[in-house]
């Protein structure tokens, strides 16, 4: 999917990532502006929209991979991804 470019650029996120020698696909940008969202999409990142005074359109909800209402249910839900991770990477018997 194309995304027109986003206003921010997704320069910032970008750089974050080169700092962080992590590839943008494998990192997690957390939004609560539709802008933030539509740049951090743009920079190829996993975007979670966590609504703040804005709340999510349908139009947010596609450029988001997730909405989530607070930061706790992010913190259960990469909780839940650590869990499955770590059980797929266990030999089994």
């Amino acid at each position: 999917m194309k995304w027109r470019q986003a206003n921010p650029p997704p320069t910032r996120y970008l750089k974050a990532a080169a700092l962080l020698k992590v590839d943008p696909s494998r990192c997690l940008a957390l939004e609560d502006s539709p802008n933030g969202l539509r740049a951090a999409r743009a920079a190829g990142m996993t975007v979670i929209m966590v609504p703040d005074l804005i709340a999510p359109t349908d139009a947010l909800r596609d450029v988001a991979h997730h909405v989530m209402d607070d930061l706790h249910s992010v913190r259960d839900w990469i909780t839940g991804l650590q869990r499955v991770s770590t059980a797929e990477s266990l030999p089994q018997r």
